[in-house]
Order: C-alpha cells, then sequence, then structure tokens
C-alpha cells in the first residue's frame, strides 16, 4: 500500500512540479471534470476519473525510474566506492544526494558529509579512478557546509565551436566563447575596452567578426578599421563602412573624440553619470558605440610624427572618457614575443681571447 501512495505522490505532485506540461495536462482534466459535474454527466465523470488515475500512476511510474531509482544506484554505487577507500569514520561515511547536469560539460554529484575539503582532495584521484569521470573541482555548498558538491567532467570542451545566434546575450554583454559551466561574455558596463591578443592565424579576426555580429544585431554603432582593407571582414561591407587610411581614420576617430565631448556635456546636464540612467531619463537614448580595430600595431606605425601623434591622442582620450558614454574600443594586436637571445660565444683555446694593454702601466 505504502508503494502505491508513493507512486500517486510522485505523479501527482512531483511531476506536477516538474513538468509544466503535467501540470497543464492536471488543469485541463480538472476543468473537464468540473464541467462533467455541472452538466451531472456520470458516465464523463467517472470516465475522467478513470483518466486521472491512470495519468498519475503512469507519471509516478515514470517519475520513479528517472529520479529516484537512479539515485539508488548511485547511492548505492558511492557507498561502496568510499567503504573500499577507508573514507569513513566508525558511524558515518559520505552520503549521496543528488546528481545534476549543469551544463553539457558538467555533472555536480552532492553529498552529505562531515569530511572537510582536505580529505575530499586527498582521495580525488581514487573516486576519479572509479567513477571513469575526470573531478574539476570539489566545493562546500555555500549555504550549508555539511554539503560538498562533486563537480565531475560529463565531456570535454571542444576545440571548435560554431556560432550560433543563441548566444547573443540581451544585455550590454558580448558572448566571446564557453567555459565548462556557462558562456563567457565581456560586460561592457564592467570592462568598457579590450585587446584581443595573438599569433597570427590564432583566431583574432574570428572573435572580432563574433563580436562585430552581436553588436550590429543589438543596433549598437559600429566603427571598422582594419588596415588590411577590410578583406578578413567581407561579409559585413554592407552594413559596416571599413577605413583603412589614415587620413580616413584620422576623421572618424576626430568625430568620435567630439561625440564623446557632447555626450559628457548631455550627462551634465541631466545630472547623470552613465549612459544606461541618460537613456532611462532621456527622451532621445543614445546608441552605444563600438570602434573595432584589427592590427592595432600596424595602425600606429606610421612614420609620420605628426599623424602618430594625433592617432595617440585620439585614442587615449577615448579611453580615457568614452567609457560612461557608451563609447568602446576593441582592439586585435599580434602577441608581442621576446627575440631570442643572443648565443654565448665560449672561446675554444688561447688563440681566441683578445687581450687590451692599453691601460697597463709598471710601476
Amino acid at each position: 500500500m505504502i508503494y502505491i501512495i508513493k507512486l500517486l505522490w510522485y505523479g501527482l505532485v512531483k511531476m506536477a512540479g516538474k513538468s509544466s506540461y503535467v501540470f497543464a495536462y492536471y488543469i485541463c482534466l480538472g476543468i473537464l471534470a468540473a464541467i462533467s459535474m455541472i452538466a451531472s454527466n456520470i458516465i464523463l465523470r467517472n470516465g475522467l476519473a478513470v483518466i486521472f488515475i491512470v495519468s498519475v500512476f503512469i507519471n509516478g511510474i515514470r517519475y520513479y525510474r528517472a529520479e529516484i531509482l537512479p539515485a539508488k544506484k548511485w547511492r548505492e554505487f558511492f557507498h561502496k566506492v568510499f567503504k573500499e577507500l577507508k573514507f569513513e569514520t566508525e558511524i558515518r561515511i559520505p552520503c549521496f544526494l543528488s546528481k545534476r547536469d549543469i551544463t553539457r560539460f558538467v555533472t555536480v554529484y552532492r553529498f552529505l558529509t562531515y569530511f572537510p575539503l582536505c580529505m575530499w582532495n586527498s582521495k580525488k584521484d581514487y573516486i576519479e579512478m572509479h567513477m571513469k569521470a575526470k573531478i574539476l573541482d570539489i566545493k562546500h555548498d555555500e549555504r550549508d557546509m555539511t554539503i560538498v558538491n562533486l563537480y565531475a567532467q560529463r565531456e570535454p570542451l571542444p576545440k571548435l565551436i560554431k556560432w550560433d545566434d543563441k548566444y547573443i546575450n540581451k544585455n550590454n554583454i558580448l558572448s566571446i566563447g564557453f567555459s565548462r559551466f556557462k558562456v563567457i561574455g565581456m560586460n561592457l558596463d564592467k570592462y568598457p575596452h579590450a585587446f584581443i591578443a595573438g599569433e597570427t592565424g590564432s583566431g583574432k579576426s574570428n572573435i572580432l567578426k563574433c563580436l562585430i555580429h552581436q553588436a550590429l544585431s543589438k543596433n549598437f554603432d559600429v566603427v571598422l578599421i582594419d588596415f588590411k582593407r577590410g578583406v578578413s571582414f567581407s561579409e559585413f561591407s554592407r552594413y559596416v563602412t571599413v577605413y583603412y587610411d589614415y587620413k580616413s581614420v584620422i576623421t572618424v576617430l576626430g568625430n568620435i573624440v567630439k561625440e564623446t565631448s557632447e555626450r559628457l556635456d548631455k550627462f551634465r546636464m541631466l545630472s547623470v553619470d552613465n549612459i544606461n540612467d541618460y537613456n532611462n531619463v532621456s527622451k532621445n537614448p543614445l546608441n552605444r558605440m563600438i570602434i573595432f580595430i584589427d592590427e592595432l600595431a600596424e595602425l600606429l606605425r606610421t612614420k609620420d610624427k605628426e599623424t602618430a601623434r594625433i592617432l595617440n591622442e585620439s585614442i587615449e582620450t577615448l579611453t580615457r572618457l568614452s567609457r560612461a558614454v557608451g563609447i568602446h574600443l576593441i582592439m586585435g594586436i599580434q602577441r608581442p614575443k621576446q627575440p631570442p637571445p643572443e648565443p654565448l660565444k665560449v672561446p675554444s683555446s688561447i688563440d681566441d681571447f683578445e687581450f687590451d694593454f692599453s691601460d697597463f702601466k709598471i710601476k
């Protein structure tokens, strides 16, 4: 009898709380039952009662097979592992609580335990061998120090991730990659400017393409400076003007510096200090603007001193003042390399030594 009650509880409460579809299904059955009672239709009411009871039992069995049975098997598995590893006291042994896939790369196992993390870490290699999975981290639960979370790798991170618009964040965050736990993004409110550094062929242009695509999708104003004449960004040529000569670059950077000053004046008039607050109170909201510069070193290597001075001053002004006004610099640059040291020459014979007696005097 107790098993029947448990199945009814799993099917009615647990499954309804877990699945919105099951909850909606029960609501529909309830509405139909109410209509049958109003209409005094006994056959329909009894039929709905049978359907409801059968549905609850089926859902209870589904929940038991999906949640209870696997948890029971994992509890038995870890109990056996901890016994073999002698990870126990006379009366206590870590107790498995639950298992949850938090991403496609990571599964978290929760344990009730009274052992400190140092003891868990000392058994880490042995637990990995039994689980046949790499343990990424072991941490205490933030709310309960008697619960330990064990993070295990489901699958390794891929070497290549194809872009998908589902990675576009709704906030002022530009997605730049994956970690095992989440999509990694650049929050423009927190990190207004960025360098993307790497060797040739390391993927700088691909990251810039993803960032440009996201900026355009968010209706940001985009400025693209590329002295390779925008060859790597040809797919954006219909949407973005590419600046690739010093005259046009100096002009556009000068205009952006002027725009920065004008925005600061607008902020002062409305007594705000950032673009988010300004857009909340102004009837004419401002667009964020991102200046993408590919191969920054190529831009700054000009031999003309006046051109170099203007470029440096413009970029320095923007990095200092444009943070609050929603104007951002994202620049690609080659990773600097340390030149190899010259090999030390070791004389092979006395004839290779050179002596200087010019300052030698005998008193």
